[in-house]
């Protein structure tokens, strides 16, 4: 049994042997602040809903206490991760911990007065063909009002009727990096699609899709919501169109044929520097590195002219 989530299928898409360090040798992976950060914020705003003995909106009974809280819980991670950061470097943890409190801070303050997700963290597994299970988790599931469905799905209603191959409900995925995806004033179309290109054909928002009516008995969500926590934006994404699923279908069924054939070629790049895998993938092989040089006089030389052998010709008479 092949179980492939979005997230191996994007690290297979990255780098084939970085795919097979992961899952085949399953070498230990590391970690870098910005993506612990990422993990923490995910897990913290999750336990903010862990409150059913008590009344309370949140787990915590101020923002205050929240922000307590989410520090000390940031350092005892910082320690438990100590030996697994890249790069380690305690002015780097201090950003990250402004950097996940302002998630925080933001999610709070927006979230406050708002219903509670109907389902957080939420695992699916479902069959995709035969000896292959699709697995994902998706940070929330929220039910839509009626009155807002139109703004975002208008062919989807009929009336005051909601097609019934849809469900009223939206996946939310958390993002913490500084990418704003609102596309800047005055832009032109190609410059708002290239601006847009990898978020509205996301593979995530298309996996989820596609998760979650297989999971449903075929009906499906109305969408992807991604939620900018640094900045407090939402940005929807179909997710069901038939070209989002088109490209959904053909990187799955691209990377189960190379896994099955066992292909996994080496690509080097510039996503190479931050690699949880570089030691393991440069093992038992020679590296040469190159130290920048100041440009002599002496190192470039004109092309020197090489004289042609010259063919005699006589004259006959």
């Amino acid at each position: 049994m092949i179980k492939l989530s979005i997230s191996s299928m994007s690290t297979y898409l990255d780098c084939p042997a970085k795919w097979y360090f992961q899952y085949i040798r399953k070498i230990p992976q590391k970690v870098d602040y910005p993506r612990l950060c990422g993990q923490v914020v995910h897990t913290f705003i999750a336990s903010l809903y862990n409150n059913k003995a008590t009344e309370r909106k949140f787990l915590y009974k101020t923002i205050d206490s929240a922000r307590h809280a989410w520090f000390y819980t940031w350092t005892k991670q910082l320690e438990k991760n100590n030996q697994r950061i890249v790069g380690l470097d305690s002015e780097k943890g201090k950003i990250y911990g402004g950097v996940g409190w302002e998630c925080i801070q933001t999610y709070w303050n927006q979230n406050f007065d708002k219903p509670d997700p109907i389902a957080k963290e939420k695992r699916f597994s479902v069959p995709y063909r035969q000896g292959v299970e699709l697995i994902g988790v998706v940070d929330q599931i929220r039910n839509i009002s009626s009155e807002f469905i139109p703004r975002i799905r208008p062919e989807l209603v009929n009336g005051s009727e909601l097609d019934p191959k849809f469900d009223p409900v939206v996946i939310v995925d958390f993002k913490s990096g500084r990418y704003d995806y609102e596309v800047p004033p005055d832009s032109t179309e190609i410059e708002a699609i290239r601006h847009q290109i990898d978020l509205q054909r996301n593979l995530q928002a298309s996996a989820y899709s596609l998760l979650y009516q297989k999971y449903h008995s075929g009906r499906l969500p109305l969408g992807f919501y991604l939620y900018q926590l640094r900045n407090g934006k939402l940005f929807f994404v179909r997710g069901d169109d038939e070209e989002s699923q088109k490209i959904l279908t053909d990187n799955i069924n691209h990377v189960l044929g190379n896994i099955v054939n066992e292909s996994f070629p080496k690509n080097p790049g510039p996503h190479c520097r931050t690699c949880d895998y570089v030691e393991s993938c440069i093992e038992n092989s020679d590296f040469y590195i190159s130290n920048a040089l100041d440009i002599p006089d002496s190192i470039f030389v004109a092309k020197k002219k090489v004289d042609r052998p010259r063919q005699l010709r006589f004259r006959l008479k």
